[in-house]
Order: C-alpha cells, then structure tokens, then sequence
C-alpha cells in the first residue's frame, strides 16, 4: 500500500512539473518508487514545484472564502456575505488544492534521507517540507476549522476530521522544525552554490514568522475551541509569537520600506527587504493568465490604474469611500496619498434629491504595476497585476508582536512596536486616549489600516474575538456556540466526501442544510 501511494502521489507533483525541470530528470520511460529523486538537483526541482502550486494556490478565487466576508469597504450592508445570511451551497469549498501541497511535500521528504547530500543541505531541503506543511495546515484552521492530518505518506484510506487545535500542535511542532532547520536568506544556496533568487523558498525568517501566525492564532481563537479543546495555556502560545517575532524583527535580512510610497511601489511589486514570503507573479504574469493573486487589490483598483475605467463610473459593493478613508488616516498619514489616488483632489462631493452630501468614493492606488492590451479593439484594457503575491511582510509581524505584547502586559512594548509601524506611514504616535484606552483595540485598527485589503482583516477579527464590534448581521445576532460549531468557517466541499466514508460536514453548516 505503501508503495502505491507515493506512486500515485508522484504523479500529483511530477505532473506539474515545466518541461525545462523534466529535461533535468534521469530519463526512463516511466516514473517509479524507486527512481523518482535520484540527486539533489531533483529534491530541488521537486520543492520548486511545490512553491509553484502554492503560487497557483493564491490564484484560487475560493481561497477568500471566508475571509472577504471580513474586507474593508464603505457600502456592503446588504451584501448577503457581509451578514453571514448566504445559503449553505454558498459557503462551500473545496481543499482539495491545499491537501495536493500537503501530498506533494510528503513525496518529496523520505528522498531527502536517501540522496547523497551534506547534513546541512539536507536539513535545508527537509526544513522546507516541515514549512510547506505546516503553511497549509495553517490555511486549513483559519478557512475550515477542523480538518484532516495527513501524516507523512499519501493517504488512501478513509480519514476523519481532527480538531483545528490539534491540527494546530502538529503545525506548530512542524513550523519549529522548519525554523531550527532553515538557514538565514543570506545564507541560503541552490545546490549548484548559487543565491536564492525568489522569497518563494521558505527560510529562517519565513518559517519565524509562520511559527509566530500559528502560535498567536491558537492564542487568539482559544474561544473558538471546543469544551474538551480548550485546556491550554494561551498566555504560553503569545509568548512564543512574540519570541519568534523577535527573531524576524531583529534580523538584518528584513527593514521596513523607508515610506508608504515604497511600500506600493516596490514592496508590494517585487518585495524588497520588507517582504518576507511571497509568491512570483512579476514577469511571469503569462505562465499564470489574467487570474488576480489578490481578488480584492482586482476588484477594487479602477481608475487610473485600469485607464478603460472612468472616474465617474459606479464602484458598486467593493470599493472605500473618501470619508472612510479621511478618516483612517487622518493629519500627516502618508498612507492616505499612497494607498489611494489623489484622495482629497479626486474627491467630488454631490448632493442628493434630500440635499445629503455625498462622497465619491476613493480610488485605490495600492496596487499599481499592471499589463495592459497593447494592440486591438482591446488596446489599454487591464488584463492582470503584474505584482508578486506577498503572504507577509515586516510591518505584519512587528504589529503582531504588538498584538502579542498587549496580551502579556507588555504594554510599553506593544505601544513601541505600534509607534514603529505610524513613524514610518507620518502618523501621530499612540496616545492612551485611544479607542477609550484599549490598546489591544488600537493594534488592530493600525492592522487594518497598514493591511489594507492584504486579506488579513478577517482572520484579525477572528483572533481578536471582535465579531460584534466590524461584523454585521447574523455574525453578531448568532450564539457563540454557532461559531465554536463552525459559522466562521467555510463549509466542506463536496469532493471532500467522495469516498471519504468518515468525513463529517462542519456542524454549522450541516444545521443549515
């Protein structure tokens, strides 16, 4: 059985594999057990395949289900999604891409004991695997809750849930071995000695950070677990963030872009040192077509960025009004000028029949590196960002450590960190007035306005346990318990099922079937 599974999952990675890579295989007229990875080049090109569908992961329009339900925008109120009023078929998807990562990475790891290698290139190659898992599995808690582990093989066999606290330990334990075992950016080499080109290959300070996600993430959710789930110590898991947040911040191999400005213009297009992960679109966009890695950086840009869009025209749902964003960065802000275009000049005040002024809505200017048409009727219209993916960057983590901080007492700490990341953006430092003294709450509101459409804001919500406070509708009117039973998460696709005999529907969802 064993050996019919890994066979089966090679196939899953070998099929994906660019033609250039195939060329560097052992020729054979078929793939086998016993002839899969035979060099170290193989072990490489077999990882690089997994970033590559990791990249082709961030392109899945589901991979925002829940998360949009929690994104920023002015006019959403009767947006079905926003109030967790949508029927169950609307909330289901599939996971299927996140388990062929988790497949992938499970073929590649017994090849790495076998293959002629130093110690510390193996350790290199296996601390990548221990990443990849362990990101997957934290894509899996905070989207669906409770899922499957997969041990260290292909699984054939039925399998049932595990708790998302469970799931948790595994890819915490996973994430620390990928931080012990990774080198530092600056240390890290292809097999050949060459530089890592891209920050799609996990190291150290990838792996810090992930570990940090996952710990604060448990912390934060522990009124999520259930009854019998729920008997650890949180206050453990902050400190732990918190140390590996350390250990990306005082790293020399990341510093925050020098303004805002940078942040959009460079950062956010092919990650400079704020990047920490991310996933290579910039000159690649045609191997990828016109998908969006990030829905809502498509969805919310029109003018100027898509010059076939006019300013006058309707934004609809998905868009950020010149209020709200006056409002979230007031005074000096630079963020105001750089995530939005010409906010207050473009800005259009209109009166209504009832003499109500009215506001243009801001144009977003976040994300600004595009392909256009170049010849034809379609010539200047928008076809994709031509942008990397990034997952994370510095300013996320040092406003995590924040988080974590406030929640150990560490309230000099925190407002430090919280202060570092509005020096940079221009904006007034923190004062204890704030948010009626709440600093925990001030921290997630500077999250939500460096962050800005990033796809963090609802997960942030989650953690914060602030659902009554920037959710509206049946988020706020539901029980608690609806939500230990699963109403924040996705509900299992049906793919899931197909002859999976022990597979349960999310208890939420289930109830409205």
């Amino acid at each position: 059985m064993r050996k019919l599974s890994y066979i089966i999952g090679l196939g899953i990675l070998f099929g994906c594999w660019a033609c250039n890579d195939i060329l560097d295989m052992d020729p054979e007229n078929s793939v086998t057990f016993s002839n899969a990875m035979q060099t170290e080049r193989e072990i490489e090109v077999g990882l690089g395949t997994i970033e590559k569908k990791i990249r082709d992961y961030s392109q899945d329009n589901q991979r925002i289900k829940p998360a949009r339900a929690g994104r920023f925008a002015s006019n959403i109120w009767g947006n079905s999604e926003q109030t967790l009023d949508q029927p169950y078929t609307y909330a289901l998807c599939d996971w299927g891409n996140i388990y062929q990562i988790i497949a992938s990475a499970n073929i590649v790891l017994p090849y790495i004991d076998q293959v002629k290698m130093t110690r510390e290139r193996r350790n290199f190659y296996k601390g990548q695997v221990y990443f990849f898992k362990a990101f997957c599995y934290y894509e899996l808690i905070r989207r669906w809750g409770d899922c499957p582990y997969i041990g260290t093989q292909v699984e054939l066999e039925p399998i049932a849930k595990s708790p998302w606290t469970t799931i948790a330990d595994s890819a915490i334990y996973m994430a620390q071995m990928a931080a012990d075992l990774l080198p530092e950016l600056s240390q890290a080499t292809k097999c050949d000695g060459g530089g890592i080109s891209y920050k799609s290959t996990p190291v150290r300070g990838a792996a810090n950070t992930l570990l940090a996600h996952l710990c604060a993430w448990k912390a934060g959710c522990k009124y999520l677990a259930s009854r019998d789930e729920n008997d650890y110590d949180e206050d453990e898991l902050w400190q732990r963030a918190e140390t590996a947040c350390t250990d990306v911040i005082w790293s020399e191999e990341y510093e925050l872009a020098a303004t805002p400005e940078e942040v959009c213009t460079r950062v956010l297009v092919d990650g400079g040192k704020e990047a920490i992960f991310v996933s290579v679109f910039r000159n690649f966009w045609n191997e990828v077509g016109s998908n969006p890695f990030n829905v809502y950086a498509t969805i919310y840009t029109t003018y100027p960025v898509k010059p076939m869009v006019g300013p006058g025209e309707n934004r609809g749902w998905d868009a950020v009004s010149y209020q709200d964003v006056k409002a979230m960065y007031p005074g000096k802000d630079q963020r105001r000028n750089a995530y939005f275009y010409k906010p207050d000049s473009m800005n259009v005040q209109v009166v209504s029949e009832g003499g109500t002024p009215l506001y243009r809505d801001a144009f977003l200017y976040k994300w600004r590196k595009c392909v256009l048409e170049t010849a034809g009727n379609d010539k200047g219209k928008f076809i994709t960002f031509d942008q990397n993916m990034i997952w994370w960057r510095l300013a996320d983590v040092i406003l995590l450590r924040a988080e974590c901080r406030c929640h150990l007492g560490n309230k000099k700490g925190a407002i430090d960190d919280l202060n570092t990341v509005r020096r940079r953006a221009g904006a007034a430092d923190y004062k204890n007035t704030e948010y009626n003294g709440d600093l925990q709450r001030a921290i997630f509101k500077e999250r939500e306005k460096e962050l800005l459409l990033e796809g963090e804001r609802y997960f942030d919500i989650m953690r914060n346990n602030y659902r009554k406070l920037d959710l509206r509708g049946n988020f706020i009117t539901l029980d608690d318990q609806d939500f230990v039973d699963g109403a924040f998460w996705n509900a299992v696709g049906s793919a899931a099922f197909v002859r999976n005999t022990l597979m349960r529907q999310n208890t939420f969802w289930l109830k409205k079937m």
